[in-house]
Formats: C-alpha cells, sequence, structure tokens
C-alpha cells in the first residue's frame, strides 16, 4: 500500500491541467453501477445529484454507520501507456466527521496489489449539504500503464455518523501532451521523531518524461530558518534517497521536496 503523506513534510505538486483531452471513461450514474464494483452498501441516489438526476454515495439512502471499511471500484482499467499526462473529473459533495472518517480516492496499476491514495476527504458535518463542487485531480504518474483503476474508499470510526458523499459525473481523460507534474510518493517520519545522525528520506519520483534530477530538491530549514537544499540521489527505477544532515539535538527540522520533469515545457 502506498500514500502520500504530508505531516512534517509538505509535498509540492503543482497541477497544470491542459487541453487536447480524449476522454477515456466517464460515468453519469444515471444507469446504475454497473461499471462499478462494490462493498457494503455503495449504491445510486435520487435525493441529490449534479445531473441530472442520480448520483453515487456510500449511503445512498441516509446516514452511514459506524465502523465502515467499504470500496467501490471500477471494475475495469483504463489504458494510460501512450498519454504522456491524464486527469480524473468529478463532482462531489459531503458531509463526513472531520478527523474520524474519511473518504479516500485510491489509483491503482496491479489490481489494487498496491495502490497510491490521491485524495482525502471529511468535514462539513457540522453545517448543510454544501452545493456539487467539481473535483479535477492529476494522474500524470500512472501514465505508461496500461490497467489504471480508481476506487472510492470509505472509512468510519464508531462514534458519530451523518449525511456521507454523493458522486456525480465521474470522468478519465487523456492528454497527449506532457502537462501533468511528477508524482511524488513519500511517506513523512513520525511528528517529532528524532534521529542521532543525518535523516536518510526515501520517496518516488514518477513522471512520463522522466525526473529531471537537476532541479528537482529537497528543501529543508532548521527551526525555522533559511531554506536548505538536498540533491536526490537515484538508488533504482523511480526510487530517490534525500539525505539531511545530522542537526543539533532538539532542533525542529522541517521540509518538502519539489520534482520537476524533462518535459520540453518542465512540470513541477
Amino acid at each position: 500500500m502506498k500514500k502520500l503523506f504530508t505531516f512534517l513534510a509538505s509535498v509540492l505538486l503543482f497541477v497544470n491541467l491542459g487541453f487536447s483531452q480524449t476522454v477515456l471513461f466517464t460515468d453519469s450514474f444515471e444507469l446504475g453501477i454497473t461499471n462499478w464494483t462494490t462493498t457494503g452498501t455503495w449504491g445510486i441516489s435520487t435525493t441529490q445529484s449534479h445531473s441530472p438526476t442520480h448520483s453515487l454515495s456510500e449511503s445512498p439512502t441516509g446516514n452511514y454507520t459506524n465502523n465502515l471499511s467499504t470500496f467501490c471500484t471500477m471494475t475495469n482499467g483504463v489504458d494510460l501507456s501512450t498519454y504522456p499526462s491524464a486527469s480524473l473529473s468529478f463532482w462531489g459533495t459531503y458531509k463526513i466527521e472531520s478527523g474520524f472518517d474519511y473518504m479516500y480516492i485510491d489509483v491503482s496499476t496491479d489490481d489494487f496489489v498496491t495502490f497510491t491514495t490521491i485524495a482525502t476527504y471529511d468535514g462539513n458535518e457540522s453545517i448543510p449539504l454544501p452545493p456539487f463542487a467539481q473535483y479535477d485531480l492529476d494522474l500524470g504518474g500512472f501514465c505508461a500503464n496500461n490497467n489504471v483503476k480508481v476506487r472510492f474508499h470509505f472509512s468510519s470510526d464508531q462514534g458519530y455518523v451523518t449525511d456521507g458523499m454523493y458522486i456525480d459525473d465521474f470522468t478519465i481523460s487523456g492528454n497527449s501532451v506532457d502537462n501533468s507534474p511528477p508524482l511524488i510518493i513519500h511517506t513523512a517520519p513520525l511528528f517529532y521523531e528524532g534521529s542521532l545522525g543525518s535523516m536518510v528520506l526515501n520517496a518516488q519520483l514518477i513522471d512520463f518524461s522522466g525526473i529531471n534530477i537537476t532541479n528537482s530538491q529537497l528543501f529543508y530549514n532548521v527551526d525555522g530558518g533559511a531554506d536548505q537544499t538536498v540533491s536526490p540521489v537515484l538508488i533504482s527505477g523511480n526510487d530517490y534517497e534525500f539525505t539531511i544532515p545530522t542537526q543539533t539535538p532538539g532542533a525542529y527540522v522541517s521540509y518538502h521536496i519539489y520534482a520537476e520533469d524533462n518535459y520540453v515545457t518542465p512540470n513541477n
């Protein structure tokens, strides 16, 4: 399992969605959920929708329940092997207990033997259900693969429950121009985790056009001071290492990773 985390680390993913797009998969959920494989109570709602009258929800007939871990997964993957960049767009609205219950969006190229969480949604539990909003997510890090699947994963604890999430007009598009930034996959250390020596940090930097290792950097500062830089070291494939030098005991180090690709008009 792979997830995107931003704890002490702030991972910069500047998304630049462009034009020349080809729609590879779209679902308005007007014909049910025949394109999806589900667990739990996932289904079609007619009480909330963006267009025209149906949407997808983990709890289509009311509030979700406690202790859930349910999935709604694309049955068939899309082929992104010939597209330098790609994007996911959908319309959604949600009321999910903040900090305890979550809707995750996961992407996989191997039928979820491994996956990357590219978005997490929670909150709005104390206000009326907001209007539908459009969400755009970059899939460029999964290009060059021919079986890319997206799934929604809903998780709740044993406490408060509310309305959940409604999803509509789901679309995956491929682009003949590389306008996707590199995908950065990195698991940050635990908050206040210390190190007696230098700190070696691992990250995957993934891009259809390859990584410009000269321009990619880890920026860090000590106790809020000026930024300093560390260059990546290629280990193998998409795996890189960054080494932050040994610091004075008690120093507080924060960092973020910047990556740039090798496209003629670089994306970062």
